[in-house]
C-alpha cells in the first residue's frame, strides 16, 4: 500500500527533528482516506471512552482533550486534519 504520511511535528508547527530509529508511524483510516502520522516517539497507546473527552474553552480558542486521571492529553481530530490538508 502507498499512503500519505503527515509529519505531525511539522503540522503542529513544532520544530522537526532529524529522523531516527525512535520515529513511529501511526496509521489511520477515516471514511475513504488512509494515511499515517509520523511522530517522534510514542510512550504508549491508550483506550479512551466518550466520557473521557472534554472540551475546554477560553476567549481565544477551544481545545478538545482526553482526561486520564489528573492528566489531560490534547485530542487530535483526524477529520479536521484531513479537511485542512485537502
Amino acid at each position: 500500500m502507498i499512503t500519505t504520511v503527515i509529519n505531525l511535528a511539522d503540522y503542529l508547527g513544532e520544530s522537526v527533528d532529524v529522523f531516527n530509529q525512535d520515529n513511529k508511524l501511526l496509521l489511520f483510516s477515516y471514511e475513504d482516506v488512509d494515511g499515517a502520522f509520523l511522530v517522534d516517539d510514542t510512550d504508549n497507546v491508550i483506550d479512551i471512552s466518550e466520557e473521557d473527552v472534554q472540551i475546554l474553552e477560553s476567549d481565544e480558542e477551544t481545545q478538545t482533550v482526553v482526561s486520564q486521571g489528573e492528566t489531560l492529553f490534547p485530542l487530535l481530530e483526524i477529520n479536521s486534519v484531513i479537511e485542512e490538508l485537502s
